[in-house]
């Protein structure tokens, strides 16, 4: 009678979203057009930017691992899309340069 029943928390806050960065792909392909970066640098450097991308989750959630790999997860495969992009703008320009040299 006296003990009152447990509701949830006294905070209701939302949980935490998993901020993701779409433009990371776009970004990615971009420095590949303009020839900054080359995918086999992107893919050379995997393992740094996996351990920066899980430090930066560490950081950024609480501590609990599922949290950690929820925001982590979606960056890895981002960084990897953005590997795939700069891919094919290397295969495109590849092509243009073959058909502008025999064309010429």
């Amino acid at each position: 009678r006296g003990r009152p029943v447990w509701s949830g928390p006294a905070d209701p806050s939302p949980p935490p979203r998993v901020p993701s960065n779409p433009s990371l792909p776009a970004a990615g392909g971009l420095l590949a057009r303009a020839g900054i970066v080359t995918a086999d640098g992107l893919a050379r450097k995997r393992r740094y930017a996996i351990v920066c991308v899980f430090v930066a989750a560490a950081v950024l959630t609480p501590p609990d691992v599922i949290s950690q790999i929820g925001l982590a997860l979606p960056i890895i495969l981002l960084y990897e899309a953005s590997i795939l992009g700069a891919r094919l703008m290397e295969r495109k320009r590849a092509e243009r340069d073959a058909s502008e040299d025999s064309g010429a």
